[in-house]
């Protein structure tokens, strides 16, 4: 396959495989399009991968957070850095995706993301799709926030959002309070559920 790429493919391939030859067959076997949208959204990382590197955090692709041998130090040290360029509106969808993906995979970046993470759902749309037509996995991405970090210290802004049938079908949400170990809060829950 390695022949029908461009000198540039095969550079951000070899980049997000991280040395796993595997890993680069797996993604250039790929149909061209979907080529194409990965080296296209990893151009969209870059002014994020480039921010991390001045403030000396050096990372191949924002997908590096999510493995297991990912530096700790490195990971605490990029979560605020992370967290500013969530708060940018113009930041595109598949890049915060990327990030929040990142971030909910330690707990450590609970008490710092989680709320940033609830203000980006209330504003999504879950319907939009990127250039090549692909809906965005955005919302998937946050309700995994959801079903990992909901707690009873969250009972109030997740009831909030249940209290509106926009959030209430949104079955993420919904299942989050699955989490509630309060008896007040697993009444309410449990009430909520009977009713849905």
């Amino acid at each position: 396959m390695k022949n029908n790429l461009t000198k540039e493919q095969i550079k951000i391939l070899e980049i997000l495989s991280n040395g796993s030859d595997l890993m680069f067959q797996q993604l250039s076997s790929g149909p061209m399009e979907h080529i194409n949208r990965i080296v296209a959204l990893h151009h969209k990382t870059e002014p994020v991968l480039q921010d991390l590197e001045k403030r000396g955090i050096k990372m191949n692709s924002l997908g590096d957070m999510t493995h297991s041998t990912f530096n700790e130090e490195v990971y605490k040290k990029s979560i605020p850095i992370l967290l500013e360029w969530l708060k940018k509106e113009s930041l595109p969808y598949e890049v915060k995706e990327l990030i929040i993906d990142g971030l909910i995979q330690r707990t450590i970046s609970k008490k710092y993301a989680f709320g940033i993470i609830i203000d980006i759902y209330k504003t999504i749309d879950p319907n939009y799709r990127d250039e090549w037509g692909y809906r965005t996995g955005l919302s998937t991405v946050i309700g995994n926030a959801f079903l990992r970090w909901t707690d009873d210290d969250h009972a109030e802004i997740i009831f909030g959002l249940l209290s509106d049938k926009k959030f209430r079908d949104d079955s993420w949400v919904l299942r989050s309070v699955a989490n509630f170990k309060t008896p007040k809060n697993v009444k309410e829950a449990t009430k909520l559920l009977l009713q849905e």
